[in-house]
């Protein structure tokens, strides 16, 4: 935690005030990062890290902003665990998780885009066809979000099949000495 969260906690619990609730997310950020692949972090858990009058299962927005940052800091992501709480995936589940959701997220688009296409313009006024308008272009520009995100997603791959390349190689050339020290062994008893 920051010197700021801190002394806004110890604020919180000498004067009973409490932190404000952009920063609550940052109470989360330590019990997320502590929780063991496939240990499930309970809403009770996240709550009591909140604090008094927290329902993390009514507000979700500092599980969602503690999860950007323990993605960020720890290499970890964490999946939802029906009337429970959420689980750490292993890392070789995020792949699943990531394709999940950008099935979601074209299909959400997709559903968007036709919305906005069966609009009869004959029945807007010239404000509601400005908001038609920007609505259609808010699409547009996610559209272009998801062109970004796959030139980087591009360059994540390029690096997953190099490290992938040199773990095969090593994994060969271990089995290749292995194999030849063994083949050594044997004749050598010859």
């Amino acid at each position: 935690m920051t010197d700021t969260v801190i002394d806004e906690v110890d604020q919180e619990i000498e004067t009973g005030t409490t932190v404000p609730r952009a920063e609550l997310w940052e109470k989360l950020v330590p019990v997320l990062m502590g929780t063991e692949i496939d240990g499930v972090v309970t809403y009770d858990a996240m709550n009591r890290a909140l604090g008094a009058g927290s329902d993390v299962q009514r507000n979700r927005s500092p599980y969602y902003r503690a999860l950007i940052a323990v993605q960020e800091r720890g290499s970890m992501t964490f999946e939802c665990v029906r009337g429970e709480g959420y689980r750490r995936v292993h890392p070789n589940e995020h792949a699943r998780l990531a394709e999940v959701r950008v099935r979601l997220a074209r299909h959400h688009l997709g559903v968007a885009e036709g919305i906005l296409d069966a609009v009869d313009e004959n029945y807007l006024t010239p404000h509601e066809l400005r908001e038609a308008e920007a609505h259609l272009e808010a699409v547009q520009d996610n559209a272009h979000s998801m062109d970004s995100i796959q030139a980087r997603v591009k360059v994540r791959l390029a690096k997953l099949a190099e490290l992938r390349r040199q773990q095969e190689m090593k994994l060969k050339e271990e089995a290749e000495a292995a194999t030849g020290e063994g083949l050594r062994s044997r004749l050598s008893a010859v």
